[in-house]
């Protein structure tokens, strides 16, 4: 077995075992913190997360990427990298929280959303410190650090919220709170950032700032594009619709979300290997894309289906009653988690080769086909109206990454892979949607579907045994040190 694939193993091993762990954490507490603050009060701090976001990714500016991408290939660089980031993330920062509170002010909402839109807005931009220095982590392929440092932060922020839910605490106490855990989130990682890896200062290289910046700029509108399609639907809902409608929209997307993280898990541990790899061994990255692609059909396909059938349940159990208007937007928006999750395979190799630009443009796209829908959609399909439009930007970049890969790069497809996940699925989806009319319980119509899709699928040779075997190993720890 290759340095590489055990680098691979060892990381994904220390991620997955520790995020899943966090994510299904943070998953409780959001359902938690959704049942204790009402669909209201959810939607008021859907609405402010949605609306902080939009400016706050000026702080990021692209950085971790480009950070990742060029230290992975060249160590030497580290020291000058982090000084000089670290500077002008403090400057994006600042501007960052002042301009939130300048859009903020000129709303009409009321004075308490201002005051949680301020302290969310430093929540989020200190937040994004930490994830620098978690890119440190991953350019030295050091995951097992990043993973600890979550499980840590993921469990204050449970604790706090069982706190909430049990106390009858307010919205604004929780943020507070939150605000308060971030801050030693953020100093803990400082410190041990600065001890085991690299004693780091301010760097005030303004030559290497321009560099860094026009480097960094496609990086950073790509983030801009990426944060309108996910963030402006929930804003545009607040303010054409009610707080109660952000909060089912919202719910239905917090699903989406975590589903997504198990896909970044594995994507965010290969891509600082998939840099070199394009460069070094261009055949052994084709080998991992494919797989990636395969995978990602074969374990997406039923689970989209199936959740799209599922939706009332599996909101009411997660959720409660009161979120019942999400089941219908959660039906459309996971299908949302499938088309992304192949656009990041094709997205993450064109950053990796170094096609910025032309990545930026292609997610440029994507976020203005969901604005132009949003303003169609939304007035009159409400968060119906948000999912569709989200939905169709992801598919817009989608069809762009693979056209540009097949023409430009090297061919990459995926729809080789799609026919016998299709075809079991959509069976399956029907047997699902008849046990679920007949009354069956949920919870034994999961049991069904879990225990006869992977039959199915060896039946019909969906999978083979080499797939088996790499995904066995690449899950599994590794012994090596």
């Amino acid at each position: 077995m290759s340095t590489e694939t055990k680098n691979i193993i060892k990381n994904i091993s220390w991620l997955t075992g520790s995020e899943i762990a966090g994510m299904l954490m943070s998953a409780m507490g959001v359902f938690f913190l959704a049942r204790a603050l009402g669909d209201s009060e959810f939607g008021k701090y859907g609405f402010v997360i949605a609306f902080v976001s939009l400016f706050a990714v000026f702080t990021e500016f692209g950085f971790p990427l480009l950070f990742i991408s060029d230290i992975s290939k060249n160590k030497t660089l580290l020291q000058k990298y982090i000084d000089n980031i670290l500077a002008i993330k403090i400057i994006l920062g600042i501007s960052a929280v002042g301009i939130i509170l300048l859009f903020i002010s000129f709303s009409n909402k009321d004075a308490s959303i201002k005051f949680l839109t301020l302290l969310t807005a430093i929540n989020i931009v200190i937040g994004s410190f930490t994830g620098f220095f978690y890119a440190i982590f991953r350019a030295h392929e050091k995951m097992k650090f990043e993973a600890i440092f979550k499980a840590i932060q993921n469990m204050l922020l449970f604790i706090l919220i069982l706190f909430v839910f049990f106390s009858h605490r307010t919205l604004t106490q929780f943020v507070q709170y939150a605000l308060l855990i971030t801050l030693i989130h953020l100093f803990l990682v400082f410190i041990f950032t600065q001890i085991k890896f690299i004693p780091f200062r301010l760097g005030f290289d303004f030559k290497f700032w321009k560099s860094l910046l026009i480097s960094a700029f496609p990086l950073a509108l790509s983030s801009v594009f990426v944060s309108i399609y996910y963030n402006l639907d929930s804003v545009m809902l607040s303010f054409w619709k009610t707080d109660e409608v952000v909060g089912w929209y919202n719910a239905a997307y917090k699903i989406i979300f975590l589903l997504l993280a198990f896909v970044t898990i594995f994507h965010s541990t290969i891509y600082p290997v998939l840099s070199r790899l394009i460069i070094q061994d261009p055949e052994k990255a084709k080998f991992l894309l494919k797989f990636s692609l395969k995978i990602t059909i074969v374990l997406g396909m039923p689970i989209m289906v199936i959740i799209s059938v599922l939706a009332a349940p599996i909101i009411k159990i997660l959720f409660g009653a009161q979120f019942l208007g999400a089941s219908l937007g959660l039906s459309v928006l996971i299908w949302t988690l499938f088309v992304s999750s192949l656009g990041i395979i094709y997205g993450n190799t064109l950053l990796a080769i170094g096609m910025r630009r032309r990545y930026a443009v292609i997610v440029g796209v994507g976020a203005i086909t969901n604005v132009i829908l949003n303003f169609m959609l939304i007035p009159s399909f409400s968060l119906v109206g948000a999912a569709v439009a989200t939905v169709a930007a992801e598919c817009a970049v989608l069809f762009l990454m693979y056209t540009h890969f097949n023409n430009q790069i090297f061919p990459l497809p995926f729809l080789c892979y799609f026919p016998k996940p299709f075809f079991i699925s959509i069976i399956l989806g029907g047997a699902t949607y008849y046990l679920y009319l007949s009354g069956v319980n949920f919870f034994f119509i999961l049991f069904f579907d879990i225990l006869v899709y992977p039959i199915a699928l060896i039946v019909v040779k969906g999978v083979t045994r080499d797939d088996i075997i790499f995904l066995k190993n690449l899950y599994v720890r590794h012994a090596t040190t």
